[in-house]
């Protein structure tokens, strides 16, 4: 599996679902949310650090990612009771497993130096007016070098089941090898990160 984060010259990020947002998107920088707020037990808007507050007709989606989703919900009442009476927050609705099993992404870098003429990279990296001609080139139509050798990162998710049979893997509790053993689960990720080692120009 490969995904490739560059296409016609532009990264893909987040923003790319903004391009077709409908007039009535209102996107707030700097806006840092402090608080779920609730009506009983249902959330009717936000807080934010600076005191502002903002209701919702319908929904309240709370996207925050694996550490700020459960942080947000337990300053906002949701999470385990007795976690929330410790630092003096108001219990609106109990879950107990609101802030838990955190799973950690072990990383293990591997930098490949390749010899001189496998590829024609470095050739490029020392020459600056190869440099300029792909920068202008790049400004032009978003097409050539720096289009494809740094704006890609091929990854890969895979299942070794030589790792389910380790003793790293008999240490884990159950709770993850489960998870481990699902068949949508990767026991290995590999990503490819080309980094720009370029000269002055």
């Amino acid at each position: 599996m490969q995904f490739k984060c560059m296409s016609k010259g532009f990264r893909t990020t987040a923003a790319c679902y903004l391009l077709e947002a409908g007039d009535n998107l209102t996107v707030l920088t700097n806006s840092t949310v402090a608080q779920v707020l609730f009506t009983g037990k249902q959330a009717t808007g936000i807080r934010t650090v600076d005191g502002r507050e903002f209701y919702a007709k319908r929904d309240v989606i709370l996207s925050g990612g694996a550490i700020n989703s459960p942080q947000l919900l337990m300053l906002s009442g949701v999470g385990p009771a007795d976690e929330l009476k410790k630092h003096g927050i108001p219990v609106v609705h109990e879950l107990i497993d609101v802030g838990k099993h955190l799973q950690d992404h072990v990383f293990s870098g591997v930098t490949l130096i390749q010899k001189p003429g496998t590829n024609d990279r470095m050739t490029y990296e020392t020459n600056p007016e190869t440099q300029l001609a792909a920068r202008a080139q790049h400004t032009k139509d978003k097409t050539g070098i720096l289009n494809s050798l740094y704006c890609s990162v091929p990854m890969g998710w895979l299942k070794n089941d030589a790792i389910l049979s380790s003793k790293e893997f008999g240490a884990l509790d159950n709770h993850t090898k489960k998870r481990l053993l699902q068949p949508s689960v990767p026991t290995v990720e590999l990503l490819t990160v080309s980094c720009h080692v370029t000269t002055k120009v």
